[in-house]
């Protein structure tokens, strides 16, 4: 037959399964001049061996039960000698061989499906590692990290500029740490020695994912040095691949760096290292702008506190120099005039006092850095101190202060000087929002394992559209008075936070408003 073939022949099934240990055998012809027992343990041995070879058998005529049995063992064909002819036998050989080569092809399509799954569930399981941090170092870390173990390669390198300045960490196998740590000769006099992560902040940041193959990397520094001391670790390097990072407007941040051992990386690698690139950069991203964040945060408050300290002093003195005035003026029956403008001065000085409070206050909340001093606290005594406190304010401004429902039992876990802050923030937010002539009342009563305390009055009510925002920082509602800086909603918010309650609104236009926030009871 027109084939081009060498032939093997061997005389018995162990000397077949021999020659398909030891040779590249693509197809076996067994005349059936073997006994039935070998055939069947020649099928048998070699697919226990998992050898991906086609058999062709050769049998008498009108033996087909044995062929029925040989094919259920996995033989590709069965002939009748009585049938055999070279155009016969060759046609039988080709095609069993198309047959082997697609399942052979479909193994191997099946085992890359399934090694990309692992790799994209192994991304999967990554991303929320590497997003876990908003700590810009420990996130360009975690990539170095994540990227060496998803590729199973003993060196990757993170680069990324932070403020003017490469960060660099490296991910390296353990055999590879003491390595890192000896200073490498470079250049051509090899005068100079650099450690490793002086060669790596040397490595130019890509654009787009390249390659550099060995041949290339003893030509191309600082690749060869770092190429020889991951060698001299006990490591082979095929090749050098990296990926750049880039930010959402496209702006590049960094780069990723892989040093391959043989065997290389497919193209469904390189698409993996994209999106391995792609998840780092908003990453990366994300902690960049929480630390800009932070830092602005830290600048406003370090400016507020120098601005509110150097405040605090001339206003004590305008304060000082307004009472001294007003005694002055007492003992004159023609400066009535004259007084009231003094008290016009102590008005607002004490509220420049207040907004200062408050800002300081906003700005201890938003930090999350509000201080408790908390201790068992009756909850209906904390009622009557605020109703004291309140009631002459209250009075000034044509509304009435009065208790609601109280349940006296009730003991509360709580700072008393933050919640009588907090009950003094809520009464004056009512006050603002009611007409003269209206109605304020306080109660507290039992929720479930906490006290619900509740400020409520009988004014005009809340937008609902307006609502969501309320508890926002400096958010003042339209028709709000231009008194006030639109904080104490949101250091009530903190306070009640703070102690691990929770705060809610209920209102409706022309209904009044509600404001309830529970505390933790004493555990019994």
């Amino acid at each position: 037959a027109p084939l081009d073939v060498v032939l093997r022949e061997v005389a018995d099934p162990d000397g077949a399964l021999r020659a398909l240990a030891e040779h590249p055998i693509d197809c076996v012809i067994v005349d059936d001049h073997l006994g039935e027992d070998e055939s069947l343990a020649l099928l048998r041995g070699a697919r226990e061996r998992g050898a991906l070879v086609p058999f062709i058998m050769l049998i008498a005529e009108g033996d087909e039960l044995r062929a029925v049995t040989l094919m259920k063992l996995g033989a590709a064909d069965c002939v009748p000698k009585a049938h055999l002819t070279p155009d016969r036998l060759a046609q039988s050989i080709r095609q069993a061989m198309r047959v082997v080569r697609a399942e052979k092809a479909a193994r191997e399509a099946e085992a890359a499906l399934a090694h990309q799954a692992g790799q994209l569930a192994r991304l999967a399981l990554a991303s929320p590692r590497i997003h876990s941090s908003l700590v810009l170092e420990d996130t360009i870390d975690a990539v170095a990290h994540e990227a060496r173990e998803l590729f199973g390669v003993p060196f990757a390198v993170t680069r990324v500029l932070v403020a003017g300045e490469t960060v660099v960490r490296i991910a390296a196998a353990p055999e590879l740490a003491p390595k890192l740590l000896e200073p490498v000769a470079s250049g051509a006099a090899a005068e100079k020695r650099l450690s490793v992560n002086e060669l790596v902040a040397r490595i130019p940041t890509p654009t787009v994912i390249y390659r550099v193959d060995r041949n290339q990397l003893a030509e191309t520094q600082p690749l060869r040095e770092l190429h020889d001391v991951i060698v001299t670790g006990g490591f082979l390097v095929e090749e050098w691949i990296a990926a750049p990072m880039s930010t959402r407007d496209g702006k590049t941040i960094g780069s990723l760096h892989l040093a391959v051992p043989p065997g290389g990386m497919s193209e469904a690698d390189l698409h993996l290292l994209s999106e391995l690139a792609h998840t780092s950069s908003i990453a990366l991203e994300n902690a960049g702008h929480y630390r800009a964040a932070q830092q602005a945060t830290q600048a406003r408050d370090d400016v507020l506190a120098i601005v509110s300290h150097d405040l605090r002093n001339p206003l004590n003195n305008l304060g000082l120099s307004a009472t001294i005035l007003g005694e002055m003026l007492e003992e004159r029956s023609d400066a009535a005039s004259e007084r009231e403008l003094v008290v016009r001065v102590h008005r607002s000085v004490d509220r420049m006092k207040r907004l200062i409070e408050d800002l300081l206050e906003a700005s201890l909340v938003e930090s999350g850095k509000v201080t408790l001093s908390t201790r068992p606290e009756r909850a209906a005594a904390l009622v009557s101190e605020a109703l004291d406190a309140n009631s002459t304010m209250t009075a000034a401004k044509g509304r009435t202060l009065r208790r609601g429902e109280i349940d006296d039992g009730l003991m509360v876990v709580a700072d008393r000087h933050r919640v009588l802050q907090l009950l003094g923030n809520l009464i004056g937010n009512s006050l603002k929002f009611t007409e003269t002539g209206g109605l304020v009342e306080l109660s507290v009563v039992r929720e479930g394992a906490n006290a619900s305390f509740r400020v409520r009055d009988d004014g005009r009510g809340i937008d609902p559209k307006n609502q969501p925002r309320l508890f926002e920082r400096f958010w003042k509602g339209p028709d709000a008075a231009r008194e006030g800086a639109g904080l104490g909603l949101f250091i009530a918010r903190g306070i009640v936070e703070a102690h691990g309650g929770k705060i809610r609104v209920e209102s409706a236009p022309g209904e009044g408003t509600s404001v309830r926030f529970t505390l933790p009871l004493v555990e019994p």
